[in-house]
């Protein structure tokens, strides 16, 4: 099934095996892509095999997959992986009835940008959606005909990091100066923009260890660099926790 949108050159991948699902969320996703619905990962997979054959347009490569996990066959996590290990970098949703912390943590390890638990509400996932195509800033396609987003660093937002100060100058602001560890943490999110950070993973790279009693020693942390450096959502910044998992910097251009 293709919801044709002649309007938008985006094209979104619906992929679970309930149609009245995939209905609905192309109902939803469509005023702002052309959405093609698959269901199964093994006939995603054939799709985007076949785009690989044939000449591309930015109407055929997908901008955005939409994942379900409880697939017949290969499930949606074995698919975000084999995406992954493939070197696909497009963003993919996963939009589950699978709610636990575990397999929250288990989708963002294996490569999932954004999770959203079914039943689904409208509005939210048409803004998670517009979100991860804001922030994940999407480039042409691949060899292979696969859409890859363009990697942005602190630098191309205008943001200077200055290490032997362990200052940091942010865009149309003074130059702050930060302690080391508030320092190591802001570089930490600059050189992993747009990312889910795991809690453990920042302790381990920061702190050099992961324990849990520190946790709100991290928090506290992030609170200053937050404050510091005014990463407010008005000025294109948002410095937010991702529930059960850790935290993640975000730019949105045109805040």
């Amino acid at each position: 099934m293709t919801q044709p949108s002649p309007s938008h050159v985006l094209s979104f991948a619906i992929v679970d095996d309930d149609a009245e699902q995939r209905s609905a969320i192309c109902g939803t996703l469509g005023a702002m892509a052309e959405c093609h619905t698959f269901g199964s990962a093994e006939l995603f997979f054939d799709h985007l095999r076949a785009l690989s054959s044939t000449p591309l347009t930015a109407r055929s490569a997908p901008h955005l997959i939409v994942l379900d996990w409880g697939l017949p066959g290969m499930s949606g996590l074995v698919a975000v992986k084999e995406l992954r290990a493939k070197g696909v970098r497009t963003p993919v949703l996963f939009l589950t009835s699978r709610d636990s912390e575990k397999d929250v943590v288990a989708a963002l390890t294996a490569g999932a940008d954004d999770y959203l638990v079914k039943p689904f509400r409208a509005g939210e996932l048409a803004a998670r959606a517009r979100n991860l195509l804001r922030r994940l800033g999407l480039s042409a396609s691949d060899a292979d005909g696969l859409t890859v987003q363009a990697t942005p660093t602190a630098a191309s937002y205008g943001v200077e990091i200055n290490r032997s100060t362990s200052s940091i100058k942010m865009p149309n602001q003074d130059n702050v100066a930060l302690t080391q560890r508030e320092f190591e943490l802001a570089h930490y999110f600059f050189e992993r923009l747009n990312q889910p950070l795991a809690r453990d993973d920042i302790m381990h790279a920061v702190w050099h260890h992961a324990d849990s009693a520190s946790s709100r020693t991290l928090d506290t942390h992030i609170s200053k660099i937050r404050v510091k450096l005014n990463l407010r959502p008005e000025l294109g910044w948002r410095l937010t926790p991702v529930y059960s998992y850790g935290y993640r910097l975000d730019f949105q251009e045109g805040a």
